[in-house]
Parts: structure tokens; sequence; C-alpha cells
């Protein structure tokens, strides 16, 4: 009985650790992407003010 409540938190701490990972990235892309949109911008004007000149 002990060895299955054990391994059931084991488990349960695998999971958590999991969710834990997969929250992190999407922390990070959420992060990542308004950067990336915002560089992608700042390149098109770059491009758009060259073609101007």
């Amino acid at each position: 009985k002990n060895q299955v409540m054990q391994h059931f938190s084991e488990y349960k701490l695998t999971r958590y650790n999991l969710l834990m990972r997969g929250f992190r990235i999407t922390l990070i892309r959420q992060r990542m992407v308004p950067r990336m949109v915002m560089v992608l911008k700042q390149q098109k004007l770059s491009i758009k003010l060259e073609e101007g000149l």
C-alpha cells in the first residue's frame, strides 16, 4: 500500500514538472512572438523607407 502511494506521488511530481515546463515554454513563446512581430514590422518599415529614398 505504501509503495503504491509513493509511486503515485512520483507520478504526480513528474506530471507537475511536465506541466510547469510546458507552461514555461508557452510563456517564453508568448514573449517571443510579439518581439518577432515587432522586428518584422521594423524590417518592413526600413525596406519601405529605403525604397522611398
